[in-house]
Parts: C-alpha cells; structure tokens; sequence
C-alpha cells in the first residue's frame, strides 16, 4: 500500500525497490510462489498460463512490475495521482527472507512534481525458526487444517 501522508498533491507517482541479487533476501514475482498444494490435483497437467508475464498496455493504479536484472531485481509500483491521505492498494509481490537478521533496503518515490526522486529506507527484521517433519506429521497437519476450515463454516 502506499499512502500520500504529505499535504500536497503529488503527480504521476512511481515509488521503485531495488534489491541486490544473490543476498539472504529478494523480491518474488507472483508468478514465482509456489502453488498452494490442492488434494488430488493432477501433477502431470501443467498451467501454462502461470509463467506467461504480459505487461498491460494501460497501467493502473497500484500495477506492479518486476523486473530481474543481471545484478539487482527492481519492482516498480505504478501510483498514478496522489491527493494527500490517498491510498494506492498494490498488487501482490512477495519478499523472500532465508535467514533470520535486519535487511534495509533503499527505496525511491518519483514524481512529476518532485525537484529530485526522494529517497527511503525500508526495515526488516526478521526471525526465521526452522523445523523438520516427517511425511507423516506433514499429512496430519494438513487434515487438521482442513478439519478446522470445515469446522469454522
């Protein structure tokens, strides 16, 4: 989400993500996630639509484009006009962690009525827990996540 918390109105906004390639952290395109796993799916049927990347021709408000470079992947996040207090609700895009500790990376907002792009820093700390399971313990902990879901309806 991005959100306008200024008191002017801000033209034609881009804020831009850039995350070095080959760190404990990067950007992961929709595309890129791992399915949910569904009960007796066909895994010999591939969905051939889910690596396809089409750029729309016209770019709404909170579009996101990724773009994996030979050193760096940068998201762009199209925002469109701002007025102060305006929220713009981005499309999904996913930052993987693999380990635990605090990552900052470097953020810039563009606009038509900037002098100079603004530049920021996003924090993460993140606290990863690792743990193994047998085929067995992962088989029950599904079911009993489908027995809550049926429970809960």
């Amino acid at each position: 989400m991005v959100l306008n918390t200024g008191e002017a109105a801000a033209k034609d906004v881009r804020v831009e993500i850039c995350v070095p390639n080959g760190q404990d952290y990067g950007i992961i395109d929709w595309s890129e996630a791992p399915e949910v796993p569904k009960r007796r799916e066909n895994r010999f049927v591939a969905n051939p639509m889910r690596d396809l990347k089409i750029r729309p021709v016209v770019r709404r408000d909170g579009y996101v484009d990724i773009d994996r470079g030979e050193h760096e992947t940068k998201v762009e996040i199209e925002c469109g006009n701002l007025q102060p207090g305006r929220k713009v609700w981005t499309d999904e895009f996913y930052l993987g962690v693999g380990q635990s500790g605090e990552f900052e990376i470097k953020r810039h907002l563009f606009a038509a009525n900037l002098a100079k792009p603004q530049e920021f820093t996003l924090t993460i700390d993140a606290d990863i827990t690792r743990t193994s399971m047998t085929a067995d313990e992962l088989i029950e902990l599904a079911d009993s996540d489908v027995k809550k879901e049926v429970d809960d309806d």
